[in-house]
């Protein structure tokens, strides 16, 4: 049964020192789904970075672990799509972390990501 369906990150981001997560308000939301998957569209991309988005789960959301599951896009074009899967038998709270990195200076993109979740029954 279809639990998730939505845009989970919208943003443009710019340069390789920030990390950048989803917003904490869907933590819970993203954790509740026993499959989640993620679609990824880069777009407007300068430079020549390379794009890695980490699935990160929590007990507490507050205490983060990396799952198994991450996305590396090398290198990140203009209108790029990827998918990565959430854990299947993950703890209560999700989120995803996002990184850029790159040797242009100014590098970024606009990236969308959206998130569908379904239940086993």
């Amino acid at each position: 049964m279809l639990t998730l369906n939505r845009d989970v990150f919208d943003e443009v981001i710019l340069g390789t020192a920030t990390t950048w997560y989803t917003s904490a308000d869907l933590n819970q939301t993203l954790g509740v789904a026993d499959f989640t998957q993620f679609f990824v569209l880069a777009t407007s991309v300068n430079g020549t970075p390379s794009l890695s988005i980490f699935v990160d789960h929590s007990a507490d959301n507050r205490t983060w672990i990396q799952a198994t599951n991450n996305l590396i896009i090398s290198p990140l074009t203009e209108n790029v799509m990827g998918q990565l899967s959430g854990p299947t038998s993950g703890l209560s709270f999700l989120r995803l972390r996002i990184l850029l990195s790159g040797t242009t200076s100014g590098c970024g993109c606009r990236l969308k990501i959206s998130a569908t979740g379904r239940n086993a029954d």
